[in-house]
């Protein structure tokens, strides 16, 4: 059984940020975590649809030929880094499910009841967003779907939090009633309302913003499937060669496309999966576990950034580096696990991957009591190299233990 923390030991998750000292400008900030967004789907840029461009060029463009450690260029207009598009492949979830991850990403906790638990009105320490209140940002909560759904809309309301869900993007927009299912609407008009959000904003916004379209029941989108090319890919790539996966992922990438290209200049893009694409076909391989991350920086950021589409990350990256992007130099933040993707240099001891079903660290892949060697296949996706050997992941144990009773702490103070 773990012990809790003591209060005081908490301070060993408080960071300091020593990146930022080059701009005092602050960037609005959209972090996305997408139903579905796996690497055994977006492995195939068929299912990208409008995304394909933007999400393949940040990773490198030609793979033969760019993959690996690179930088922005200023002076090559044609440098593939130079519209600020980033993307890490082998990036992973925190945890196995929608909420579990949402609550790891966004409030810091492995313990995804707590918005409808006995603790529900207890307002957390050292959430990620925390900071960013702090030095006068606005943070709202967007979704297509519910407020109502696992009690998020009360829970942020108690740390000042506005929500912004289905009720009042359907009183904004008309929505045709084939795109409203369970779960809430369509993603276009979850974009097109944080659109709105930012183009009126202010002062700087910080849009927490969780998608739905690209979860079942599926409403009945455009038929996407139209090539030779398409239809092999939904009748070997999806159970049961259903179409409906495959045109809400499209549809869905191309939501998001139409947000990133309507945007304001100075918007800062976090997006990632929430889990992997569990109607697609399994595979043993890390691809089936990876939720890729997409990054979108402003103009002011690319001469500061150091990029290498090798770099393995998981979701505690996410905040660890907005923060170290964004706030000013000297400023606090906790971090269980994070460090900025976007440093020259990593220490190897704080690169790693933890999640339920595959870690990885020092270019080891550890899964199911096996550890394996890793290379990267055609695409730049992480695979086994070999058949591994029998071992258990020590330093997964050793995050889990802190990490639960991290958040012990945090509740009891």
């Amino acid at each position: 059984m773990f012990k809790f923390e003591s209060v005081s030991e908490l301070e060993r998750f408080k960071k300091t940020t020593t990146f930022n000292d080059f701009h005092t400008q602050k960037p609005h900030i959209f972090v996305g975590l997408l139903e579905s967004f796996g690497g055994v789907a977006v492995k195939h840029e068929e299912v990208l649809g409008e995304l394909k461009t933007r999400f393949y060029g940040g990773v490198g463009g030609d793979f033969g030929d760019k993959f690996g450690d690179d930088k922005f260029d200023k002076n090559d207009k044609n440098s593939y880094l130079s519209n600020g598009d980033f993307t890490f492949l082998n990036f992973f979830a925190s945890q196995d499910g929608t909420m579990s991850s949402f609550m790891e990403l966004f409030f810091n906790s492995p313990i995804k009841q707590i918005p409808h638990s006995k603790f529900k009105k207890k307002r957390l320490n050292y959430t990620p967003f925390e900071p960013f209140l702090q030095h006068g940002y606005d943070v709202v909560f967007i979704t297509p779907g519910k407020r109502k759904w696992q009690n998020l809309g009360e829970y942020f309301e108690i740390y000042g939090v506005k929500t912004i869900d289905f009720d009042d993007i359907c009183a904004k927009f008309d929505i045709p009633a084939n795109l409203i299912n369970t779960y809430g609407t369509s993603d276009i008009y979850g974009y097109k309302m944080a659109l709105d959000v930012l183009k009126n904003a202010k002062k700087p916004v910080m849009i927490i913003f969780l998608s739905v379209s690209n979860h079942p029941p599926f409403v009945e989108f455009d038929d996407f499937v139209k090539t030779e090319k398409e239809k092999d890919l939904v009748k070997n790539l999806i159970k049961n060669g259903d179409k409906k996966p495959f045109n809400a992922f499209v549809y869905s990438a191309n939501s998001l496309a139409f947000f990133l290209k309507n945007m304001p200049t100075e918007t800062l893009v976090f997006v990632s999966g929430d889990h992997y694409n569990r109607d697609f076909h399994y595979t043993e391989q890390p691809v089936q576990f990876a939720t890729p991350l997409l990054v979108h920086l402003p103009p002011f950021f690319l001469e500061k950034v150091h990029f290498d589409a090798k770099r393995v990350g998981f979701h505690k990256d996410i905040f660890a580096t907005l923060s170290e992007l964004v706030l000013p130099k000297g400023s606090q933040y906790f971090s269980v696990g994070g460090r900025n993707i976007f440093a020259k240099t990593i220490d190897k001891a704080d690169e790693m991957v933890v999640t339920p079903f595959i870690s990885v660290k020092n270019g080891k892949i550890f899964q199911n009591s096996k550890i394996y060697s890793s290379k990267f296949d055609e695409k730049g996706f992480l695979k086994f190299d070999g058949k591994g050997e029998n071992g258990e992941c020590d330093f997964c144990n050793d995050f889990t233990e802190k990490n639960i009773k991290q958040i012990n702490a945090r509740i009891f103070e």
